[in-house]
């Protein structure tokens, strides 16, 4: 499934914290966080979209 997720699967799951997305994609919060690199997201951009 990781390697199936796209850029834009992932846009749909910033208004979430990591955890909650992880889970609805079905993947663990580290298998997250690597999908998210290889996309180059640095950091999971929700807590800076919550600020906003």
């Amino acid at each position: 499934r990781a390697s199936s997720l796209t850029l834009a699967d992932l846009e749909r799951y910033y208004s979430h914290p990591l955890a909650e997305a992880s889970r609805e994609l079905g993947l663990s919060a580290t298998m997250l966080k690597k999908v998210c690199r290889s996309f180059g997201i640095k950091r999971w951009p929700h807590r800076q979209l919550a600020s906003i």
